[in-house]
């Protein structure tokens, strides 16, 4: 018994000294970026310049904004070579982690991406990564999500739902079928919220 509670101990040990080790690690890197507000795109910059090798490395340093921007890159360039190993950190603890990678896959458009984005969508909008997968299906046109990204632009505007319609209309945006466009003309025009009518009217030029 006595073992037990030691080996259950020393596990707990570990993991909290493994937690505070991380945490440390993200905040010196967020105090750093803040203090040297250039280095970020200085990063950007010499890794606009790199190899897909060279960055795919980089996806795994400790350095949370090496990691981050190399992925932002990867997404950009749309490096397909890259996307196994960036549907890995769907799998991270961390929401900063796995937002990332769905913003890269966003970009890189490769419909490898699906099935782990639509396990996602399955389990509901209270799921905390359900908008950015559903983001990530529009810009792959994925059509069994198009009446959700309808139904989320649709919500009420009485009903505190601003924040998800504005989302909603950049999927239809990014989605771009003309069959969304009476529905974002009504929005346009009548909405109560301003932002959301303007963005509403940019959704409508971009399609047509």
């Amino acid at each position: 018994m006595k073992k037990s509670v030691k080996s259950s101990l020393a596990i707990l040990l570990c993991v909290a000294l493994w937690m505070s080790f991380l945490l440390a690690e993200k905040t010196y890197w967020w105090i750093h970026s803040f203090l040297h507000p250039y280095y970020y795109m200085e990063l950007q910059k010499k890794f606009e310049s790199e190899s897909t090798e060279y960055l795919i490395k980089q996806l795994y340093s400790y350095n949370f904004h090496t990691a981050n921007q190399a992925m932002e890159v990867l997404g950009k360039r749309g490096e397909k070579e890259a996307t196994p190993h960036i549907l890995r950190f769907l799998k991270s603890p961390f929401k900063y982690k796995r937002h990332a990678a769905m913003r890269a896959l966003e970009n890189m458009k490769d419909e490898r991406a699906i099935k782990p984005m639509m396990e996602i969508i399955h389990k509901g909008l209270q799921h905390s990564d359900y908008i950015r997968a559903l983001y990530v299906l529009a810009s792959l046109r994925h059509e069994p999500i198009y009446g959700k990204i309808v139904e989320l632009a649709s919500l009420n505007p009485m009903n505190d739902t601003q924040d998800v319609r504005s989302r909603a209309i950049s999927m239809l945006e990014i989605y771009g079928s003309k069959d969304s466009l009476p529905l974002l003309r009504k929005i346009a025009k009548s909405d109560p919220e301003q932002y959301i009518r303007e963005k509403a009217q940019k959704a409508i030029d971009k399609i047509k």
